[in-house]
């Protein structure tokens, strides 16, 4: 399965309601609403397949199916940029980010992944970095849900390094760097 930001733009959401590997094709994925939601329990990869831009005002990918089981994939560590708004927001699910630049200005206080309402996120070789210069925004918001944070991760407050990193919930380090 191919998504591509033409796809995006013409349906507005790219809904992913059945399993399966799914690779999002370098582009701008700028939408009204978030471009790519997952509406189903079984298992979605989405590999990353090059540079992505999203919107500035809403998140790029969602989990929007509870209990969605999710894993984002950069082999190659490309650059997934969304603005002022969310690169990824996780729900009760289960998520999984395995490489790849994820980063946002954050400047209107939305982190550059959020992981709420119980999720589970894990983390391994991937940076995750705020890129704004206003006084708003983490790298992770992690409200009531875990954070497992793997060898190889870089997860940098940027300018906002006087800010709390990573807001709220559990946070296990197995590694890694946070500045």
């Amino acid at each position: 399965n191919l998504i591509t930001p033409e796809e995006v733009k013409q349906q507005s959401v790219y809904r992913i309601q059945s399993g399966g590997i799914y690779n999002i094709k370098e582009g701008q994925y700028v939408t009204e609403k978030n471009a790519i939601a997952v509406y189903t329990k079984n298992p979605v990869t989405l590999n990353i397949t090059g540079n992505i831009t999203g919107s500035e005002k809403v998140a790029l990918i969602t989990a929007q199916q509870e209990d969605a089981d999710l894993t984002i994939q950069s082999n190659a560590n490309y650059t997934v940029s969304a603005g002022n708004a969310d690169v990824f927001t996780n729900g009760s699910g289960t998520a999984r980010i395995n490489g790849g630049i994820y980063e946002a200005t954050t400047d209107t206080a939305a982190p550059v992944i959020g992981n709420v309402c119980g999720g589970v996120l894990s983390v391994r070789n991937a940076t995750i970095r705020v890129t704004g210069t206003k006084d708003s925004g983490q790298a992770i918001t992690n409200s009531d849900s875990t954070l497992n944070i793997y060898d190889g991760t870089v997860i940098d407050n940027g300018p906002m390094a006087e800010y709390d990193c990573i807001a709220n919930g559990i946070v296990n380090l197995y590694g890694g760097t946070i500045t």
